[in-house]
């Protein structure tokens, strides 16, 4: 690169925001971003938010209301965060020149198909989180011509507010924790989606053209009973009671929302167009539930990061 490329990330303060950040200087860029309390600002308001910043080259949408169950309780607020907030980020990329990389989930589809779901499939989503984000998909391809949406699998990450969290914490109070034994998913690790955005945004720096919808996920899609065993034996060892993981179908899992049966994204068209290689969510595993570990979230005396266990998940 000739020059710094400069790159603003919204939601710098989240997990999947302070891992692309910490990528991206890596790679020499000079990475500022907006607060994702900022979302729940009135549009001008929230554009005057970036205008504090450094004119950006790049503008890396990351930031969303990404609580299921909140979402689906406080639709509103979800259209806030998800949609309202993505005007803001069209306007401001307009007057910096900028392009957009927008986060968005699998959670667009409605889970029908029976093959993984392709970038021209058609959003049919089945939660309000879903919805909001397909809306802000529209709100780019219709607003802005240098646009990239990068739907993702689902994420995993050791951010308070997450999945992953929640289940360690149910497990600390000895409290089961339902697994979908049918809902399939292709697990994707945050520090995995900062990868790959690190390779677009090099190549796009490059010149190439080649704006429009992408998927990628980590490689090997498991059940959502699966993933929490994996996570569950990573943490506990094999020996762990059984007791702590209850197999439930969606339909009478008692949630507050539902999630496509088939979360399953099919990523060539990012391979042929990028050279991006899926990586294995397992790599990624270990040094999550190790953090978890040293932060106290897992029982002390377990068998987590033990040789018996990290076998068994990386397997």
């Amino acid at each position: 690169m000739s020059s710094q490329v400069v790159i603003c990330v919204t939601g710098i303060d989240l997990p999947i925001g302070q891992a692309i950040k910490k990528r991206l200087e890596a790679s020499n860029c000079l990475v500022q971003g907006v607060q994702s309390e900022h979302l729940n600002l009135a549009t001008d308001a929230l554009v005057r938010e970036f205008r504090k910043l450094e004119k950006s080259h790049y503008i890396i949408n990351a930031a969303e209301l990404t609580d299921l169950e909140k979402a689906e309780k406080h639709p509103d607020l979800a259209y806030q965060y998800n949609v309202r907030s993505c005007e803001a980020v069209i306007e401001v990329a307009k007057d910096w020149g900028a392009a957009v990389l927008h986060l968005s989930s699998f959670q667009v589809f409605d889970g029908q198909k029976k093959n993984p779901y392709i970038s021209a499939n058609k959003g049919r989503p089945i939660n309000a989180y879903g919805r909001t984000k397909l809306q802000s998909e529209e709100l780019l391809q219709t607003g802005l011509e240098k646009h990239l949406i990068l739907r993702l699998g689902w994420l995993l990450h050791t951010g308070e507010e997450g999945w992953m969290v929640e289940c360690m914490r149910q497990w600390l109070a000895d409290t089961p924790v339902s697994c979908l034994s049918d809902v399939e998913l292709a697990p994707t690790a945050v520090e995995d989606v900062a990868r790959v955005v690190d390779a677009i945004i090099k190549q796009l720096n490059c010149g190439i053209s080649v704006w429009g919808i992408y998927h990628y996920a980590s490689a090997e899609a498991v059940s959502h009973e699966e993933l929490t065993r994996a996570i569950y034996y990573q943490a506990y060892g094999q020996d762990a009671p059984q007791n702590l993981l209850l197999s439930r179908h969606m339909d009478n899992a008692a949630l507050n929302y539902v999630l496509p049966k088939n979360g399953v994204l099919g990523c060539i068209k990012l391979r042929n167009t990028f050279g991006i290689k899926q990586l294995p969510w397992r790599r990624y595993l270990p040094a999550m539930v190790e953090e978890l570990v040293d932060r106290g979230m897992v029982k002390s005396g377990s068998a987590a990061m033990s040789d018996e266990a990290e076998t068994t998940v990386n397997r």
